[in-house]
């Protein structure tokens, strides 16, 4: 597949990146899971992602039009890939918001954007931001503290059974090259 193109205030973003999710997305994940369906229809396989710049953007958009989307990054000012991904819209989803993997929307209500992952999810997922510069920064101790309960959630240690809805378990929280100002205590 080509890399795909972002267009934001008439730059254009090369995003290679988006190969790995087109490829996970359209391979079935590769894991043995399926596509959750809507109305009897493959979800994802249907769906023309729209493209945002920000989980912001996303929380933004209309459910009642987009049910896919590719997010370039958490954060405006973020590097392609920080953060960002490819969200399905799950109707039926009234699970508590993480932020990360777990997105509602503004309009408020049943439904939410889902992250597609594989086994490795990042602290930017969350909305990291690893700026800290010994002097100031973003306190990413509330992202960190996110990315790890979801992990932890993602598999029942009584049974071994995947609890993620659509992806598998993580198996592994990634700390990009950054510096992570840190002011809560982490369980």
């Amino acid at each position: 597949m080509a890399n795909t193109t972002f267009v934001a205030n008439e730059t254009h973003i090369a995003a290679a990146w988006l190969n790995d999710i087109n490829d996970a997305v359209y391979s079935g994940l590769g894991n043995g899971t399926t596509v959750p369906t809507t109305n009897g229809a493959t979800r994802l396989q249907l769906a023309t992602p729209v493209y945002v710049a920000t989980i912001a953007a996303l929380k933004a958009l209309d459910t009642t039009k987009d049910t896919c989307a590719v997010v370039k990054s958490y954060y405006a000012a973020s590097t392609v890939g920080d953060g960002g991904g490819l969200f399905y819209w799950d109707v039926t989803d009234s699970r508590t918001a993480n932020d990360g993997t777990i997105i509602a929307a503004n309009a408020g209500g049943a439904g939410r954007w889902l992250r597609v992952h594989k086994d490795v999810i990042s602290v930017k997922d969350f909305g990291a931001k690893g700026d800290y510069n010994g002097t100031t920064g973003t306190d990413d101790s509330v992202a960190i503290q996110a990315a790890i309960n979801y992990a932890c959630s993602s598999v029942d240690p009584n049974t071994y059974t995947i609890n993620s809805p659509f992806n598998g378990a993580v198996s592994a929280v990634y700390f990009p090259t950054g510096f992570y100002k840190v002011t809560a205590t982490i369980t």
